[in-house]
């Protein structure tokens, strides 16, 4: 089961509405442009310059708020489930402060996930755990797994 990332969601609608406006300017402009008379010349020549130009600065950051990479793995949230095997406990220093995070892992993977929720801080060897992971992607180094708590259940 996977769940599409709202900011992949919110991201495709202002692409999509940036490249409706800008082409719609960029069409206005060049028309214009076409009709314009000699005082308006220069101002509708710039005018036919710079909407598309802001129509392909818009698609560039969809592109590039895309990448990297261009995969649904990394703009998706998917479930993912198995007994722990082994929980730990990691302080990260950012911007004058920590924050605390867990690394989990299942028995059945060497997979580690990050789980930012204390939740995952009550979590013993054997428990069941049901987490949403996305695809974290980190330059020069091996991606990994951001996840949200889903839900656990204790050994019996």
């Amino acid at each position: 089961m996977t769940k599409v990332s709202i900011d992949y969601v919110v991201g495709v609608c202002f692409t999509v509405l940036g490249v409706v406006v800008f082409a719609v300017l960029t069409w206005l402009a060049n028309r214009w442009r076409r009709r314009a008379d000699d005082i308006d010349r220069p101002v509708a020549i710039a005018a036919s310059i710079i909407a598309p130009l802001l129509f392909v600065i818009v698609l560039v950051a969809f592109v590039g708020g895309g990448w990297p990479p261009f995969n649904m793995e990394y703009h998706s949230y998917r479930q993912v489930h198995g007994t722990v095997a082994d929980v730990q406990s990691r302080f990260l220093g950012a911007d004058g402060s920590t924050s605390q995070m867990y690394a989990v892992r299942f028995t059945d993977s060497d997979q580690v996930y990050r789980c930012d929720d204390s939740r995952c801080s009550l979590l013993k060897t054997g428990d069941e755990l049901w987490l949403w992971c996305i695809r974290e992607w980190q330059q020069a180094s091996t991606p990994g797994y951001d996840c949200n708590f889903g839900d656990s259940r204790t050994k019996s």
